[in-house]
């Protein structure tokens, strides 16, 4: 049987695992429609989330039941980071001010496909291989010399040419870093 003490413990980890990572998962998604170097982000939030673990080490450590300090040190400076990681790509792309965006002309450098295998379900547990699909990407290099490879459907894979361009709106994000969405003909 598991005390109530042990159950709330887990259930600490859990909560702390599950918000880190749909912290990371959220920045990285609002980073692919960004315009920045992968790091300069990434040591900004390393950092601050290393100043926010030391106000906050003593609380994680009794939250998590750990007892050694430099693992509760790193813990808080981890998830602390990831949080700031995830918060700071999100604002940035989220709170951008649409309304000031400009047009700007990317071209369409390599078009290509991946194939995956698709899975069906035969019993709880047990999958099995269904057949294939294919995931359509177009590769465009913007002004700024930023290459993207975007996911497109198979219509607008047909109709791309390489060389050609699209139009996408770009703006300033809420932090500084330029954002980008497709933007309508």
């Amino acid at each position: 049987m598991v005390n109530k003490k042990e159950k709330s413990k887990t259930w600490a980890w859990v909560l702390t695992v599950f918000i880190t990572l749909g912290a990371v998962g959220a920045g990285y998604a609002f980073a692919w429609r960004t315009f920045v170097q992968w790091w300069e982000p990434v040591l900004l939030a390393l950092g601050l989330g290393a100043g926010i673990a030391l106000w906050i080490k003593g609380g994680i450590a009794k939250l998590l039941a750990v007892k050694s300090k430099a693992v509760s040190l790193l813990i808080a400076a981890v998830v602390m980071g990831a949080i700031c990681y995830g918060g700071m790509m999100s604002l940035n792309y989220c709170l951008a001010d649409h309304d000031r965006s400009h047009d700007e002309l990317a071209e369409v450098t390599a078009k290509f496909s991946e194939e995956r295998t698709r899975y069906r379900r035969v019993s709880r547990g047990r999958m099995v291989p269904a057949g294939t699909y294919k995931v359509y990407y177009v590769k465009v290099r913007f002004a700024n010399g930023a290459v993207r490879d975007l996911p497109v459907t198979a219509g607008a894979y047909t109709r791309s040419r390489v060389g050609e361009k699209r139009h996408f709106a770009v703006t300033k994000g809420f932090l500084g870093y330029t954002v980008f969405t497709p933007a309508s003909k």
